[in-house]
């Protein structure tokens, strides 16, 4: 069975972007695009079934004209991809239609006028990644057509590395990836020599064609150094595995994703 890839939206003027990444992921992978939207009737509270059921149907009917139109722009007769609007939770949704395969990754857009805070502290993001073991791609509001040719990877001894998950992912994408970073954010009483050393043991394991190198960050102005490196990459996405600790943590006390995700415009991915 092909991979399938959940995409799901919410028509605000952030999908067209989120679409169209997800459309080229569809394609590398050669995989089928199921996009999915959880309806939110405006139903008053004391309506009789009979409202209830005009409304909800009539808001279906609008949803299913907004996405043939997106539908049609950005996919044309492309088959392989599916669209269903749904009444249950998202969450629990997914958890449905994942629970039984390892061949799944989900697209989810990032967009707000704030910082990384503002997005995923209580999002669908941060609730997907905790309770789905599927890969997740999020993709800031200004990343459309990205191509994963450098891949910056996060690596910390402190949390088990899961370099059979990094592999497979890997091995879908070989064609594409043409350099990989490992990046550590060192803090103020690591061991460097034993970072370095982490670092390479990994390095050894990772199964790709791509050019493969080590980076850490250290010092009062690595935030800076690391910013500019992620600012000026082309074609990056910053790989994190979900780990033992909660997602928050992880990236907002380890990686600062907050600047390097929104400030940089750097597309995450989240492996479990």
């Amino acid at each position: 069975m092909p991979d399938t890839i959940f995409v799901p939206i919410d028509f605000s003027a952030f999908t067209d972007q989120q679409l169209r990444l997800a459309k080229n992921w569809a394609i590398w992978l050669d995989a089928e695009l199921r996009v999915v939207h959880q309806m939110e009737d405006p139903i008053p509270s004391l309506a009789s079934n009979a409202i209830r059921h005009q409304i909800h149907y009539e808001n279906k009917r609008v949803i299913s004209q907004e996405w043939f139109k997106l539908q049609s722009e950005i996919f044309g007769e492309n088959g392989k991809v599916s669209f269903e609007p749904i009444s249950q939770n998202l969450i629990k949704y997914l958890e449905e239609k994942t629970q039984n395969s390892s061949e799944s990754l989900i697209i989810m857009g990032l967009k707000g006028t704030g910082k990384l805070e503002q997005i995923f502290l209580g999002s669908r993001v941060t609730e997907v990644v905790e309770r789905l073991d599927q890969i997740v791609i999020a993709v800031p509001k200004t990343k459309t057509e990205i191509i994963p040719k450098k891949l910056m990877i996060g690596a910390n001894p402190k949390y088990p590395f899961n370099i059979e998950q990094l592999n497979s992912f890997l091995d879908k994408i070989e064609g594409l990836v043409e350099e990989i970073m490992l990046i550590n954010f060192a803090e103020e009483n690591d061991n460097l020599l034993d970072l370095e050393n982490y670092l390479n043991e990994i390095k050894s394991k990772i199964k790709s064609h791509a050019q493969i190198s080590t980076r850490i960050y250290t010092g009062d102005k690595f935030k800076n150094e690391a910013f500019d490196e992620f600012e000026a990459a082309e074609n990056c996405y910053l790989i994190l595995q979900k780990g033992g600790r909660t997602f928050k943590d992880k990236i907002f006390r380890k990686f600062m994703i907050n600047e390097l995700v929104y400030r940089a415009s750097i597309p995450l991915i989240i492996i479990p």
